[in-house]
This record gives structure tokens, C-alpha cells and sequence, in this order.
């Protein structure tokens, strides 16, 4: 029983941690392309579920955390693949979930209305060792690229 309670307790505050995301910690790092340059743009997170909204950025996280792009329309960031793009740009998130706030507006019905891409990525490589410092070394990351090796260093999940 107390092993149970254990588990419950672990993965209550993993699902309670999601919905914001944005941590000073680097994440895995995701190589990836999308269907059109969503950079000044929010993602959010869906609920395999439902297709709910689970998780959005903390307004801190987003205005130092856009993607590195590399070469041949790659970008590099820690994302994940479930992510959305929304027409809210990274420069108006602070005050739209400011006015969200104030206004007692449902954040998930808002925030979902705004999706614009519930499937942008066209091409999505991750690797669990790397992590994004936020100063990759892009030459390293291009040079795979280009001679097409993503696949060496990378497991390819989309």
C-alpha cells in the first residue's frame, strides 16, 4: 500500500507540473522541421486523450527560449512532438494570459481556439542524451545535416 501511495504521489506532481512548462533546465534536445516558420509563435502542448490543452508556456520561458535555426529549415529547441503552434506570438503571451486571467477566461477553451497547426512538424529527430544549453554547437548540428546523417546522432520519431 505504501508503495502504491508512493507512485500515485510521484506521478500526481509529474501531471501537475506539466501545464506550465518552462523550467531553468535544459531539456532534450529535438532537431525538427515545421510546415512553415512558426518561431514567433506559442506552442502548447495537447492531452493524447482528449485533445485538450495540458500544458503552455510560463510567460518567463518563452522570450529567451526561441528555436536555433540551422541549416535547411531545421530548427533545434527542446520541444517535444506533441506540441501545437497558436497564432499568439511569444511577444503578446505575458499580456493576453494577463487578460486571460483578470477576465476569469477558461485558459484551455481559449488557448485551443487559437491553434493554428495541429500537426507542424514535417520532419522531428530527438536524442535523450543531448541536452539543449541553449548554445548547441550548430557547426557539429549542421555539418550532420548536411551530409545527412540526423539519423547517426538522432532517433527520428516523426
Amino acid at each position: 500500500m505504501k508503495k502504491l501511495l508512493i507512485l500515485i504521489l510521484t506521478f500526481g506532481f509529474i501531471g501537475c507540473e506539466r501545464f506550465e512548462i518552462g523550467t531553468s533546465d535544459p531539456g532534450y534536445m529535438a532537431i525538427y522541421k515545421t510546415k512553415q516558420d512558426y518561431s514567433e509563435y506559442i506552442c502548447v502542448s495537447l492531452s493524447s486523450v482528449d485533445s485538450k490543452v495540458f500544458g503552455h508556456p510560463a510567460v518567463s520561458y518563452v522570450d529567451d527560449r526561441k528555436p536555433i535555426n540551422l541549416t535547411v529549415d531545421y530548427k533545434v529547441k527542446s520541444i517535444w512532438l506533441d506540441m501545437v503552434y497558436t497564432d499568439i506570438k511569444i511577444e503578446d503571451w505575458a499580456r493576453i494570459k494577463d487578460s486571460i486571467y483578470e477576465n476569469k477566461i477558461n485558459e484551455h477553451t481559449f488557448i485551443y481556439n487559437r491553434i493554428i497547426d495541429f500537426d507542424p512538424f514535417i520532419e522531428f529527430y530527438i536524442d535523450y542524451e543531448r541536452i539543449v544549453d541553449y548554445n548547441p554547437d550548430t557547426i557539429f548540428l549542421n555539418t550532420v545535416i548536411k551530409n545527412g546523417e540526423l539519423i547517426k546522432y538522432f532517433e527520428r520519431v516523426k
